[in-house]
């Protein structure tokens, strides 16, 4: 799907079945067309790496579940 379609913002979890989030937002940093598309990363995890890593990767911003709505 990401190799021929652009999209106007990702929200991606960093737990999921095939990859975590920081491999996607990778594949998704080298594909031409997606380059500058917004990503977000969103995790429960505590470890600060990650974050560190998500933003590295190229993820613009990153939001913690559970999220307040408040």
């Amino acid at each position: 799907y990401i190799s021929h379609n652009t999209f106007d913002l990702a929200l991606i979890d960093y737990n999921m079945p095939n990859m975590n989030g920081i491999e996607l937002i990778n594949v998704i940093r080298h594909k031409d067309h997606c380059r500058y598309q917004p990503l977000i990363m969103i995790t429960s995890e505590e470890d600060q790496n990650v974050l560190y890593d998500a933003l590295t990767a190229g993820a613009n911003e990153f939001l913690r579940k559970p999220i307040d709505q408040t």
